[in-house]
């Protein structure tokens, strides 16, 4: 943590690293007010509160702070409080990552992929298949049919395609749905 401290939130985290940043809200100086910040997400909540530093506020994260903090998309609010006040001040996304070093493994396949992957295995594995319902002990179960499948696996081979080529346009490739006309 050397050098300026930023004066923004961060878009990321890696979890397991320090963190720090500044604010300054000019009506509402450190020594009064305390800023608070809330990450939330589906599964997991996490709060931070930020140190006085003369009229700013000073958000300073160790190792400890987030080594246990779970990879994923998160919103988060600031807000500050004071004896019987509480303002919502900022909000915006954040994403949590996952530390290399910590991992045992780590799956870098998209959800879009993942779901892919799990269709087109479905579909293999119902090829040979031609039942499309049966019962065990009264109870009935029909598969989804395959056309349902193959309509499925397209949709997420096309968003996990898009997201290859985002992936490609910003480590500079052409895009790979672009057409080149010459006149």
């Amino acid at each position: 943590m050397s050098g300026e401290i930023p004066k923004t939130e961060p878009s990321q985290i890696v979890a397991g690293d320090s963190v720090q940043w500044q604010k300054t809200f000019e009506n509402y100086p450190a020594g009064t007010w305390t800023l608070s910040y809330v990450l939330v997400n589906a599964t997991n909540k996490y709060t931070i509160t930020a140190t006085a530093s003369a009229e700013d506020f000073l958000v300073s994260l160790a190792t400890t702070d987030t080594s246990s903090w779970a990879a994923g998309h998160y919103a988060w609010q600031a807000y500050l409080t004071a004896t019987g006040q509480r303002i919502t001040i900022e909000q915006g996304e954040i994403d949590i990552v996952t530390n290399f070093s910590a991992a045992a493994s780590y799956d870098t396949r998209s959800q879009a992929q993942i779901t892919y992957e799990a269709i087109e295995a479905v579909i293999a594995g119902r090829a040979t298949k031609d039942q499309q319902m049966y019962m065990i002990g009264g109870r009935r179960l029909q598969l989804t049919p395959i056309p349902d499948l193959i309509v499925l696996r397209d949709k997420y081979k096309a968003i996990w395609n898009s997201e290859k080529n985002a992936e490609g346009i910003k480590n500079g490739s052409t895009p790979k749905n672009k057409v080149f006309v010459r006149i």
